[in-house]
């Protein structure tokens, strides 16, 4: 799991350069700041799953380019099959979730919670 609030004056552009795949720069450039978090959310969450920390997150390789702005869905990524998912809790706020699957064929249930989250803001 990631959270992240954006960060006014943050380079996205420079970091998605340098730490994202081909497919996921062309979405921030395409999508601006809320697509940069998006990617950034997710990467953080898969590479934290595996253990691998930012090595991973800024690889330079497409992980998530593909996938709907806010939801879940499950991909495969590397030969592994993932349970990913993406919100917006508040305008400028992301959190990722990605659950590596044992079994590709495995079924994953989302619950749902219905109640509001306080940030303290």
């Amino acid at each position: 799991t990631d959270i992240e609030r954006q960060r006014p004056g943050r380079n996205h552009s420079g970091i998605s350069s340098v730490a994202f795949g081909p497919l996921e720069r062309d979405r921030v450039a395409r999508a601006g700041v809320g697509a940069f978090y998006r990617i950034w959310t997710l990467r953080e969450a898969i590479a934290k799953a595996c253990g691998q920390g930012m090595a991973l997150a800024t690889d330079g390789r497409d992980r998530v380019h593909k996938g709907p702005d806010e939801g879940e869905w499950v991909t495969t990524l590397d030969g592994i099959a993932w349970a990913l998912s993406h919100r917006y809790i508040e305008s400028d706020l992301s959190l990722a979730t990605a659950l590596m699957l044992g079994d590709s064929a495995q079924r994953v249930a989302y619950a749902r919670w219905s109640g509001s989250l306080n940030t303290g803001r």
